[in-house]
C-alpha cells in the first residue's frame, strides 16, 4: 500500500487565497535546515527556514524587503530552491508555509499574471 504520507482535504485555490493572511511573490536567497532542541515541557520539530527577498506583496502588509519563511522538515515540506521564486501564502497565526496552503514556485515570466489573477479573485471574494 502506497500512501501520500501528507494529504490534506481538498480546498480551491480560491479559498487558500481567502484564507491566507499574507500572499507575497519572492525569490529565496538562503535556506538553512534547524535541529529543534526539546525542552522537559515541549517537544519542538526540526524545520526548514528560509530568507526570501520580498519581490511583489498580493495580499495584507508586509513591510520588509527580506523575511524569513518556515517550513517542516517533514514530508509536508516546501522544497524550497535557492534563488527560486514563490508565491507565498502566509497563514493566518502561524510562521509556517505547507503544501496545503497554495505556497508554490513560480518562472518569473509568470509573476504579473499571477498577481493578477490572485488579485481578481480578492476583488472577487469582496464584492461578493
Amino acid at each position: 500500500l502506497d500512501a501520500f504520507p501528507c494529504s490534506f482535504p481538498y480546498e480551491s485555490y480560491e479559498s487558500k487565497v481567502n484564507s491566507a493572511e499574507i500572499i507575497f511573490i519572492g525569490t529565496v536567497l538562503e535556506g538553512k535546515y534547524v535541529q529543534a532542541k526539546a525542552s522537559d515541557d515541549e517537544v519542538y520539530e526540526d524545520y526548514i527556514e528560509v530568507k526570501v527577498q520580498v519581490n511583489r506583496v498580493i495580499k495584507g502588509k508586509l513591510s520588509p524587503k527580506i523575511t524569513t519563511i518556515r517550513t517542516s522538515a517533514d514530508n509536508c515540506r516546501i522544497n524550497f530552491s535557492v534563488l527560486g521564486t514563490y508565491v507565498i501564502f502566509k497563514p493566518k497565526n502561524i510562521n509556517y508555509v505547507y503544501l496545503s496552503d497554495g505556497t508554490s514556485e513560480i518562472n518569473r515570466l509568470h509573476e504579473n499574471t499571477i498577481a493578477e489573477e490572485i488579485k481578481g479573485m480578492l476583488k472577487k471574494s469582496s464584492t461578493n
